[in-house]
């Protein structure tokens, strides 16, 4: 196995003048020998073009690529020692398993005592020793892949490519192929690039993310940092399901402190006043009076503490200065999607939607209203004119 390194590499698609089409600009990205990074981004984003960059299929316009210490422009596909794994399986259909997992390693004229042992443990791993004597038209999607993987995996590759190799399969297949991939890349420190829309998919496996959009990296990091501390409007719209909420507003100084206030249009603002707390005001004193932008998981928007509420609810709190007290909102249900362990809630003050997390059990019904909670301290500022993140 082997780094990866991608030195600002470029690439541009048609004809000459202000007809190109711009697929991937000034990319830059190092993958360690062992690591799995995923790569997510919307289509046409750019990441089919980075695997195919990276293979040799294609040449960068500007840039370098080095797979190890070896520069690889201009070195043949062949040479690379670089395995693919695509959507569709794309088995020989006349061969065997066992013919489709030594292909391989038979095409770069490996002895045969060791294609045997090397399909053998391969197809152990992947759960297809059953299945070697068998030809693909017999197999599930499921079972086809596994092959597919493991013709990639036979060949020991310095460096291994995925594009989106789950998303033909259902669920349950997805789920555990995804599973048993993560396993295996793992156990056997293999360096893989692992390429797909899928967000939620990305977060599961990835060491680390590259989020891909335009032909740009918008962040690159852990899966935790790219979920909770978004780098840019982009990954906060794009990482997560539902999405993060986003509400315009402007911070106002008032005999009660400094406070938030959207800016929805309406008379009244939606969230109006919301208390910051002392670390808030010390990362954004600069931002006073000035536009910007705050961003809230669902997670972090509950339901009211029906116990405080029964004690009191804020009018306790609010006779003790030592209490922070969580700012809330009052709106009307107007979706609700119940998925099994969560239901995710949508309610509309004021011109603004806001979403919440809630359990799966929640008696809400649409077309009531409904007080949540809002955890200022979990959340995230951009700046509106250049969609940054503020530290």
């Amino acid at each position: 196995m082997a780094r990866l390194v991608l030195d600002h590499v470029s690439k541009s698609y048609g004809a000459g003048g202000g007809n190109r089409i711009r697929a991937l600009a000034g990319v830059s990205l190092e993958l360690a020998s062992g690591e799995l990074l995923a790569v997510v981004g919307p289509s046409g984003g750019g990441k089919t073009t980075l695997l195919r960059l990276i293979a040799g299929l294609e040449e960068p316009d500007g840039g370098d690529i080095f797979i190890g210490d070896r520069r690889m422009n201009g070195v043949p596909p062949k040479e690379r020692e670089v395995a693919m794994v695509f959507q569709s399986p794309a088995l020989y259909p006349e061969m065997t398993v066992f013919e489709n997992l030594a292909l391989g390693l038979r095409i770069r004229r490996a002895p045969a005592a060791e294609t045997r042992q090397r399909v053998l443990e391969t197809a152990g791993w992947l759960g297809l020793t059953d299945c070697l004597s068998r030809r693909p038209a017999s197999l599930s999607g499921g079972q086809q892949q596994r092959v597919a993987l493991g013709r990639a995996l036979a060949r020991r590759p310095r460096l291994i490519l995925l594009d989106e190799p789950l998303s033909q399969l259902d669920v349950p297949a997805r789920e555990q192929l995804r599973g048993d991939l993560v396993r295996l890349q793992r156990q056997l420190g293999a360096t893989m690039l692992y390429v797909t829309h899928d967000q939620a998919e990305a977060l599961a496996v990835g060491q680390r993310i590259a989020v891909l959009e335009a032909g740009t990296v918008q962040q690159l990091g852990p899966p935790e940092t790219i979920y909770q501390h978004p780098a840019n409007l982009f990954v906060a719209r794009f990482i997560g399901s539902p999405r993060m909420n986003l509400f315009p507003g402007r911070f106002r100084r008032s005999s009660n402190g400094v406070r938030f206030e959207t800016t929805s249009g309406q008379p009244e603002p939606a969230l109006a006043g919301l208390p910051l707390g002392k670390t808030h005001l010390a990362n954004l004193e600069g931002w006073m009076d000035r536009e910007l932008i705050l961003g809230l998981r669902p997670e972090h928007v509950k339901e009211r503490d029906r116990q405080a509420l029964e004690a009191g609810g804020t009018k306790v709190e609010a006779r003790s200065s030592n209490v922070e007290l969580k700012p809330e909102v009052k709106g009307r249900v107007v979706r609700l999607d119940r998925t099994g362990p969560d239901c995710f809630g949508w309610l509309e003050s004021r011109g603004l939607v806001i979403v919440a997390r809630l359990p799966g059990d929640c008696a809400w019904r649409e077309g009531e209203d409904r007080t949540v909670e809002l955890e200022l301290e979990k959340a995230c500022w951009f700046d509106p004119a250049t969609g940054k993140a503020i530290a």
